[in-house]
């Protein structure tokens, strides 16, 4: 390393805050990027933190503020749910009225077509923008792909490698899957109701596919294998 070094010794402190400065400044580039899907935005942020050797931390940071927000909305289906449940059957409510299994689940389709088209939609977005783009950027001394390097790391280390739209999946799957097992499948009284439905839930699932792949920077970004030109005015 350089500490050793007498002559440059006394720069070092300017060194590390001109680093600390860099990465601050290249995660809010790549956090502006992702949400204006923004090819070149995100591309400059990740060559950065590849060249700093803390991609893989900095896509983790991403993964996990991705997961959290997924997470939270899906959750948020059952307990908004439930309150606007209660508050229909509170005999104190003088518009009070008996609901029908059926309207429930109707309600319970309609937050869950909310939260996909809204928020979990904006994260799928950017999950697969940020892929995207990882994908195709280089090392610019090997020019050997940055996720292939990714991947060899994790095999390495036995882990698995996780992409950010493997990510997605994986967690989107997992809590949709808690969420129908606590509102559904804990729910005798819904499954043959439900059952009329599910078509219906389908045709939602598909539609939000539909929308997260229509975006043209996402389909364009996803599909192509054409490397980036970082441009390093962004982090002036």
């Amino acid at each position: 390393g350089i500490e050793g070094v007498t002559v440059i010794k006394k720069y070092l402190p300017y060194v590390e805050r001109s680093r600390e400065v860099l990465i601050s400044c290249s995660t809010k580039i790549l956090v502006e990027g992702m949400k204006e899907l923004n090819q070149t935005g995100v591309a400059t942020a990740l060559q950065v933190f590849f060249s700093l050797k803390i991609l893989k931390t900095k896509l983790n940071e991403v993964n996990t503020i991705l997961s959290n927000n997924i997470a939270e909305h899906l959750n948020s289906i059952d307990s908004t749910f439930k309150k606007q449940n209660h508050l229909q059957q509170d005999p104190t409510n003088t518009n009070n009225t008996v609901k029908r299994e059926d309207n429930d689940v109707v309600e319970w389709l309609s937050l869950l077509y909310g939260v996909l088209t809204g928020p979990v939609l904006s994260a799928a977005q950017q999950a697969w923008h940020l892929y995207g783009v990882l994908k195709r950027i280089r090392d610019p001394q090997t020019q050997g792909l940055v996720e292939d390097d990714l991947r060899l790391q994790a095999a390495e280390k036995n882990e698995r490698y996780y992409s950010p739209a493997r990510m997605f999946w994986n967690v989107f799957t997992q809590h949709l899957k808690r969420l129908m097992e606590a509102s559904i499948v804990g729910s005798p009284s819904w499954r043959p109701k439900f059952a009329v439905f599910y078509p219906n839930m389908l045709k939602m699932l598909g539609l939000f596919l539909e929308q997260m792949m229509s975006r043209p920077t996402i389909s364009t970004c996803v599909n192509s294998d054409e490397p980036f030109q970082v441009k390093k005015d962004l982090l002036l």
